[in-house]
């Protein structure tokens, strides 16, 4: 979870942190039994994964109301290249099977390209994943096209 930063933790996540206080949390932790102290998340990551859970339970586990106020929903620029190389793919195939795609399945192929677009940064002169709530390019270069 290291792409997970400070700004996104929760305050009293920090808080624990800063005070030394997530060292406590973890002599509370049941999975030292299972594996060892190098092979486990961080207390802060433990407790920030307990904090998303708390907030899905919150939410009734509804996507609708987790998507629109999450904290970690982003427009993936890896997953977004794969499902527009796909695409491409699909489109070839029913040519050459001389297929007609439904309407409603052409209609999705054009917003993905053109979503896609929506990733390109002029100034960097790459694309970024951005976040779905803001919009807002999260400028960490990426290996994906």
């Amino acid at each position: 979870m290291s792409e997970l930063h400070d700004h996104l933790l929760p305050f009293w996540i920090r808080s624990l942190r800063k005070t030394r206080l997530d060292v406590v949390f973890g002599w509370f932790r049941s999975d030292v039994k299972y594996a060892p102290l190098e092979q486990r998340e961080s207390n802060t990551d433990a407790l920030a994964l307990y904090d998303i859970q708390r907030r899905f339970r919150r939410k009734q586990y509804d996507f609708d109301r987790i998507i629109n106020h999450s904290l970690f929903a982003i427009e993936d620029l890896t997953f977004n290249s794969i499902l527009a190389r796909a695409n491409s793919h699909l489109v070839e195939i029913a040519k050459a099977l001389r297929e007609e795609l439904p309407p409603e399945l052409v209609e999705s192929i054009k917003k993905t390209e053109s979503t896609f677009e929506q990733l390109w940064d002029p100034i960097s002169n790459e694309y970024f994943s951005r976040d779905f709530v803001t919009h807002r390019p999260l400028k960490q270069t990426s290996i994906a096209p």
